[in-house]
């Protein structure tokens, strides 16, 4: 045959590749204002005229970041490239649902690198070490949930762009709550820390301070919470400690005081109250207590955790007045502290050593701790998911050990709470390696709260009534969870049993039952919650006989969080508490019994003033709708 085959190279037609929008299409140039409203900039500084004629604030991005770029995987050049795109001051402008999906799309598909190397190069002109906090070495045993293998691999320039994008979204949902409260936020550089001069107070943000570290000369600093503070960065080496740990980064002069901070009286009452009273139950079941010995140490060296716990002492006693006699507070005197935290981190997120260290993580948690308090359950919800980003970039978790433990479980508590109310699952996805039998007693009660959070999904599943969830399902996954609770009373040490108690003196309708230490006791009362709600939620499919014998088990379940709660008088205990009294409420129809959580509920209220709209009146309103 004459046919000749054509060589099937020749026939390819070369296409032109229109450029994608984030490459070369979108201008790069302008203020980050005129970016984010889609108008041309003429750049001209310190103020560009279409800032001037609107009355906005101006402010240009810093120097491009291209070479921080060279060595990062596809997956961290679309997370730059996102930061660039939108600004972070800006993120917030997105739509919520096309955030959140790029979000976890790129949390997804570039797993963080948990150990920070001082190899890292410079980045952005920063002669910086990057940040090794403490347990930041990541166990490659845990969970593919959390530890994804990735065919681009992962890289620690990808790993920080994920914990500086999961921080810009969450700092903007931080400072829209504190516009809300107070009105437009001034223009950081022109917050005033009291007396501290202008000219002074900013140094340790300005590019001059860049140029200082650049260099290598240390900055001097005078950021002060108070007319009588200063905060002094003298030495490459920082004296803060971490669980015993000592860093000496550079970068971390920028933003974490040498010498400790100098408080007037009202602000140390403030401070002792949180020492003394709030840590209690941030470090329920953490028998270290990171809260009330860590955490303070750490505030005293780094302005913005001590503005959120002055912040957050702030509020719980203005809640509680009988707890301070001597002082007044407001929530308005909470509120100016938490815009004075907002000013501080808006100014160190530029530092990825901020953005990464345990101080940052600390804030993020008192401030969820204050919106908790403070009774928004919009504003909750939108920091607890916040918080989240944060620390599944970071690979925190309850296995991660020290401080960054102690704020896992710590948030993990609120967020149960907020999923059960709002009827949905926890954020949480975390799949612990250790079994039960690997757990010491105190590792063995804050397991519990897990538990909890897998039933409040599973309960979650049937509100929304899902299509894919069938009867035959439900019940297994109800009889599952049974399962892994039974599992969990099976390995009870002798600190969860009861001790002897005098009932003499005790009113109530409860028989008390008195388990010490009060957490173990909590503990007992979370377990018998999950319950509770299995039963309220899972099918019955058997007849009669398995209704009567869940009816049984659901009133001995509601007897015993009623007993223990009896016995309480600790107020750190008497939050989580309340909320297993709510839900042991829920389970019963008897008169008396209702009438007797009712009192319970207001004795756990008078002695933490949570919440602001009291459990008692909701816990009404759910048994005439029943």
């Amino acid at each position: 045959m004459s046919d000749v085959v054509p060589d099937e190279a020749a026939q390819v037609k070369k296409v032109r590749r229109r450029k994608p929008r984030g490459r070369g299409l979108r201008t790069k140039s302008g203020c980050t204002t005129c970016r984010k409203r889609h108008l041309k900039c003429d750049e001209e500084k310190p103020e560009c005229r279409q800032c001037k004629r609107n009355q906005k604030s101006c402010v240009y991005p810093q120097d491009d970041h291209s070479a921080e770029r060279q060595s990062t995987s596809p997956g961290a050049e679309s997370q730059q490239q996102l930061i660039e795109d939108h600004g972070v001051d800006s993120l917030v402008s997105m739509g919520k649902q096309q955030y959140v999906e790029e979000m976890d799309f790129m949390l997804d598909n570039t797993p963080p690198q948990p150990a920070y190397s001082a190899s890292v190069p410079p980045e952005a002109g920063l002669n910086h070490a990057a940040y090794s906090g403490i347990s930041q070495t990541y166990d490659p045993s845990l969970t593919i949930s959390y530890n994804n293998p990735s065919p681009h691999g992962s890289t620690t320039s990808s790993a920080l762009q994920n914990v500086d994008l999961a921080t810009a979204r969450w700092f903007e949902m931080f400072a829209g709550d504190a516009d809300l409260d107070l009105g437009a936020l001034p223009l950081l550089d022109n917050v005033h820390y009291d007396t501290v001069p202008s000219s002074t107070h900013a140094q340790m943000y300005t590019q001059d301070s860049q140029a200082q570290m650049a260099t290598g000369d240390p900055p001097t600093t005078a950021l002060s919470p108070s007319a009588a503070r200063t905060l002094h960065g003298t030495s490459r080496t920082s004296n803060v400690s971490h669980d015993g740990v000592l860093h000496t980064t550079t970068e971390d002069m920028y933003w974490r005081s040498q010498e400790a901070l100098r408080l007037q009286p009202l602000e140390s009452f403030l401070f002792q109250h949180f020492v003394h009273s709030i840590s209690r139950w941030l470090d329920l079941f953490d028998p270290h207590r990171h809260f009330s010995t860590v955490v303070p140490r750490m505030a005293v060296h780094n302005i913005g955790l001590l503005y959120a716990i002055l912040s957050l002492s702030a509020r719980h006693l203005s809640l509680n007045p009988d707890l301070s006699m001597e002082h007044s507070f407001t929530r308005r005197d909470a509120i100016e502290y938490y815009h004075q935290s907002l000013g501080y981190i808006h100014k160190a997120m530029q530092y990825k050593s901020y953005n990464t260290s345990m101080e940052h993580l600390s804030t993020t948690l008192m401030i969820s701790a204050y919106e908790m308090l403070d009774g928004s359950s919009r504003e909750w919800e939108r920091h607890l998911q916040g918080v989240f980003w944060i620390q599944r970039s970071l690979v925190n978790h309850g296995d991660s050990g020290g401080l960054k433990a102690a704020i896992w479980w710590s948030w993990l508590c609120q967020d149960i709470w907020a999923a059960f109310r709002e009827k949905r699952a926890v954020f949480t996805f975390w799949q612990p390696q250790r079994t039960f039998a690997d757990l010491d007693s105190w590792e063995l009660a804050a397991r519990s709260l897990l538990n909890f959070a897998r039933v409040v999904d599973y309960c979650s599943r049937v509100h929304l009534q899902d299509a894919n969830f069938t009867v035959a399902q439900s019940v297994q996954a109800a009889d599952k969870l049974l399962a892994t609770l039974d599992d969990w009373s099976q390995h009870r040490g002798a600190e969860f049993l009861p001790l002897p108690y005098t009932t003499e003196t005790s009113d109530s309708f409860f028989a008390p039952i008195w388990i010490h230490p009060e957490p173990f006791g909590v503990a007992m009362q979370v377990h018998y919650a999950a319950r509770i709600l299995l039963y309220l939620h899972r099918p019955m499919v058997k007849g009669p006989g398995e209704f009567m014998k869940s009816q049984a088990s659901l009133f001995r379940a509601v007897d015993q969080i009623c007993g223990i709660a009896a016995s309480m008088t600790q107020s750190h205990a008497n939050i989580l508490s309340s909320q297993c009294v709510f839900i042991a409420g829920m389970g019963t129809h008897d008169v008396e019994k209702r009438e007797a959580i009712v009192k319970l509920l207001q004795d756990c209220r008078h002695r933490t003033g949570w919440p602001v709209d009291s459990l008692e009146d909701e816990l009404r309103a759910y048994w005439l709708d029943s």
